[in-house]
C-alpha cells in the first residue's frame, strides 16, 4: 500500500524533453487510464471519503477538474472504442 498520499498524471514531450504534472485530489487512485476521443478518461474504484464513488471520469488538465462520467462499482480498466 502507498502510504505518501500525493498523486499526479504527468505528460512527457518527446522532442523537448518538459514534463507537465497535474495534480489529482490526495490518495485519489486512478486504476486506469485513457485517451478517448481527445478526453483524459480515468479509472477510479479506491476512495478515501465517503462520498466518493467509483467509476469513470473525465479529467480537465486546463482546470485540474475530474468530474465523473458514469458510477461503476469496481471500476479498474477502460477499454477504449477501436480507432
Amino acid at each position: 500500500m502507498r502510504k505518501d498520499p500525493t498523486r499526479a498524471i504527468s505528460r512527457l514531450n518527446l522532442v523537448t524533453n518538459e514534463t507537465t504534472l497535474w495534480p489529482l485530489p490526495e490518495h485519489w487512485n486512478a486504476r486506469d487510464i485513457a485517451l478517448v476521443n481527445g478526453d483524459i478518461i480515468l479509472a477510479h474504484s479506491i476512495f478515501q471519503e465517503p462520498l466518493e464513488q467509483s467509476g469513470l471520469y473525465r479529467f480537465d488538465p486546463a482546470t485540474g477538474k475530474l468530474t465523473m462520467l458514469v458510477n461503476i462499482p469496481n471500476a479498474v480498466r477502460i477499454l477504449p472504442p477501436a480507432p
